[in-house]
């Protein structure tokens, strides 16, 4: 009994419990907030916004209100209403501001800065078009518009989920986008910055067998430097995929239609000890005059204006540099250029040691065949000040398809501040081969065919700036695809046809080199896909078909550079310089006449196919190319500046009968239906009133949910029962088929199930309880209890019989 006394008191009394319950214990709120709450509507919704920076107090940020406690998102939850902030559109709010009419009809009516966290700065949106309430810890914009949260639209789009894609229809026009392709018959227009509809529709072409593989199913790992690890773009169970998009300076905004990913950038597993016996491809030990020749021909004697000098260092027999002046930039001190091969893996091992030396630090630089420096990459920190020899190790693979040598490059000396001489000593460096002793970083993906078939293979992976590429093995047949590219994007593509024979299969997927994703893969008949992309493209002649390319990241350019343009419909434009110009191929889905409107500023000829345009670009309006025809298939289009200072915004291209404007063609003619009043029963209930003249779509502004459901009556009947489609990829829509004066109820289903096991275990508790005081009168030996219990065996015995 003392053991357990004594060990309670060490585990309360432990360092950290008691500052688990010092940081984060309850803590008084200023009255602020409650008069913040009290403000604050919760039929609308409020956006909360958090810096990108401020200050840390053992691990955790502090209020300015109360330096001593964590911040929490608890306080959100008691402050209004608010979508899940883990959804990519969500997030995408909070970092890129957007649209005013996109908050409308999200019913954002509050847009909340957390300027009460202590150090608070580096907020990336600003929101100034709304009304600012003065508080003195948070700040609050308000949206002064009457909002709704139900609204019906004369006409809706379906569009690919893609958050960017949304901010450049709403900064000029208002209309819900839909982005579940199982709509695609309910919409009017199709909206895309893909290059190849069909592949799009895939993912819930349910009807076509396709099966669709989730790789994020078939990893269990979170470790991307070492594994193909899981993650999502709004799931927060996983790993978040945007942290790790910032760390790379990737912007990407895209959904991985709630099927999760997997990502990497490791290319081989490292073996952590070598065979003794295994010798060095490339050495210096310094011992000869020829080593320390080869490293002084390529480390410059003056550098930055002070003499840093390359000697043998006869008493510790190793290569020696004094650095004998402080300036600005950093001193390097340089190997020969190692040869090298991209496929192999090497580790490199040397000795530094280090006298009043100044911020000493590795990298290493690839080059191509002509010597040409391709990239370089930072790999350790080495020390400052006075050090002995430090033995440093390095695995290292490649990262460039056209390397041809590596160079090793110590660093530093950059402004130094320690005594006169920095003295460095270098001693055995090596290069081994590791390749054989290394393995590929791999993932397997099993699945099993219903029966023997030619299948279409496609994959949704992610191309980016600092992709390298991938292999995909469909079971003993290798697939090579290249991940590195210009723009930032997800991406369909067709791997080939393949004859599988019913039963078990694998796909083995294996990073080669740089930062890679793969969402998601999709094996479908060859004949049920060709039947798929026929309907597709039927289903579009009777659509308006619009492909949205954000100059910055949607469309190839060269001689150019990415601009912060408020003006803009993402807030950025290209800025082209001498010879600069964009393209991009486009996959036209349906024979057409088409329009071409771009906007920017300056003179430009733009392209495609054979059609060729000269257009005058002002910063304010659209300017648009006469109508011209497309046969379906594949175009190039081209935009190439003709005048000075010209820039690029955005380019629309969109098939028209009557030759429209955008304003004309998303103009707003008449409404099928209005809503005549709503209601908010409670959270999960809420009552609507319509007016229909036609069939229409109802928007409902809470997070998109399945389990939602709309119950249409009319003349009090229950005429249909609808489930949500996601709109703007974040809120319920319900394609409602009836007309006339009708109620809707939007109930979220779950609460009827709680409602009835609440019922349920309600009235098992009432004859427990009505169970217990008969028992115990009859215990008593009450009239009444005696009588009942007679019936009761009358009836049991009624039963027998």
């Amino acid at each position: 009994m003392l053991l357990v006394m004594l060990v309670g008191i060490n585990v309360f009394e432990s360092p950290s419990l008691m500052y688990l319950n010092e940081v984060y214990s309850p803590t008084v709120v200023p009255e602020e907030y409650y008069t913040l709450g009290s403000n604050i509507v919760t039929t609308h919704k409020a956006l909360w916004i958090y810096p990108t920076s401020a200050q840390d107090i053992l691990g955790t940020w502090r209020y300015v209100w109360n330096t001593d406690k964590a911040v929490s998102s608890n306080l959100e939850y008691s402050i209004g209403s608010e979508y899940n902030r883990d959804a990519e559109f969500v997030k995408l709010l909070s970092k890129k501001e957007a649209p005013e009419n996109l908050l409308d009809v999200l019913n954002i009516k509050y847009v909340i800065y957390r300027t009460d966290i202590l150090g608070a700065s580096g907020y990336r949106v600003n929101y100034s078009y709304l009304q600012y309430k003065n508080f003195t810890y948070p700040t609050l914009y308000e949206n002064a518009k009457n909002l709704s949260s139900v609204s019906v639209f004369s006409k809706y789009a379906l569009s690919e989920p893609d958050g960017k894609l949304l901010y450049s229809i709403f900064n000029r026009f208002i209309i819900p986008i839909v982005t579940s392709p199982n709509a695609l018959n309910n919409s009017d227009i199709f909206i895309t910055s893909v290059t190849s509809l069909p592949e799009f529709w895939l993912i819930s072409a349910k009807n076509y067998h396709t099966m669709i593989l989730t790789p994020s199913s078939f990893s269990y790992e979170g470790n991307p430097s070492q594994f193909w690890s899981k993650a999502s773009t709004s799931d927060p169970v996983h790993i978040e995929w945007h942290p790790f998009l910032d760390s790379f300076g990737i912007e990407n905004w895209q959904s991985d239609y709630g099927k999760g990913l997997i990502f990497t950038w490791a290319m081989r597993k490292y073996p952590k000890k070598l065979p003794e016996a295994m010798s060095p491809i490339y050495e210096w030990n310094f011992e000869s005059k020829r080593d320390i020749e080869e490293w002084s021909r390529f480390t410059p004697d003056i550098h930055w204006g002070v003499s840093h000098e390359v000697v043998f260092d006869d008493e510790q027999k190793a290569l020696k540099v004094e650095l004998w002046g402080s300036s600005w930039g950093w001193k390097t001190i340089n190997s020969p250029l190692i040869p090298a091969d991209p496929s192999k893996v090497y580790r490199v091992e040397l000795k530094v040691k280090g006298m009043n030396a100044h911020e000493v630090h590795i990298k290493i630089f690839e080059f191509d065949e002509n010597r040409t420096l391709l990239s370089g990459k930072y790999i350790t920190g080495v020390g400052s000040g006075t050090f002995d020899w430090k033995t440093i190790t390095f695995d290292y693979q490649p990262e460039n398809e056209n390397t041809r040598y590596l160079q090793l490059q110590i660093w530093h000396g950059h402004e130094t501040d320690k005594p006169l001489p920095n003295i460095i000593w270098i001693d055995d460096v090596k290069v081994y081969d590791i390749t054989n002793y290394t393995k590929p970083v791999t993932l397997e993906i099993p699945f099993e065919v219903d029966k023997t078939d030619n299948y279409r293979l496609f994959i949704r992976y992610f191309k980016n700036q600092k992709g390298g590429s991938i292999r995909v093995y469909l079971d003993e047949t290798p697939i090579y695809i290249k991940t590195r590219d210009q723009l930032n994007k997800f991406v369909w593509e067709d791997l080939g046809a393949f004859k599988l024979e019913k039963g078990k299969h694998k796909i083995l997927l294996e990073n080669v080199r740089g930062f890679n994703a793969v969402n998601l893969f999709a094996l479908v008949p060859e004949t049920e896909y060709q039947k798929a992309r026929e309907e597709i493209e039927n289903l579009l002649q009777n659509k308006t078909v619009i492909y949205i390319f954000e100059a910055e990241s949607d469309l190839y350019r060269e001689n150019s550079e990415t601009i912060k343009d408020f003006n803009a419909s993402n807030g950025e434009a290209v800025k082209f310089k001498d010879k600069g110009k964009a393209w991009q191929t486009v996959e036209i889905a349906k024979n057409s006449t088409y329009k071409l409107a771009l906007k920017g500023k300056g003179i430009f000829n733009v392209s495609i196919g054979n059609q060729s345009y000269v257009l005058t670009l002002s910063d304010s309006t659209f300017s648009y190319t006469p109508e011209f025809y497309l046969k379906s298939g594949e175009y190039r289009l081209e935009i190439t500046p003709l005048s000075e200072d010209t820039t690029l915004d955005v380019v629309w291209l969109y098939s028209t009968n009557n030759n429209e404007t955008l304003e004309e063609l998303f103009q707003v003619k008449e409404k099928p239906a209005q809503v005549q009043n709503y209601t908010k029963i409670n959270p999960t209930l809420w009552k609507v009133k319509v007016n229909a003249t036609k069939p229409f779509m109802l928007t409902f502004a809470e997070s998109y949910d399945p389990l939602w459901e709309a119950r249409v009556y009319k003349d009090g009947k229950l005429v249909e029962k609808v489930s949500p489609v996601p709109v703007y990829g974040v809120i319920n829509g319900f394609w409602i088929n009836q007309t006339g004066e009708l109620e809707i109820v939007l109930r979220y289903t779950p609460q009827d199930w709680f409602e009835r096991g609440l019922i349920i275990s309600l009235t098992t508790f009432i004859l427990s309880i009505l169970y217990i005081i008969y028992d115990w009168r009859r215990e008593k030996g009450d009239k009444w209890a005696k009588r009942l219990e007679e019936k009761f065996k009358k009836i049991r015995k009624s039963f027998k019989r």
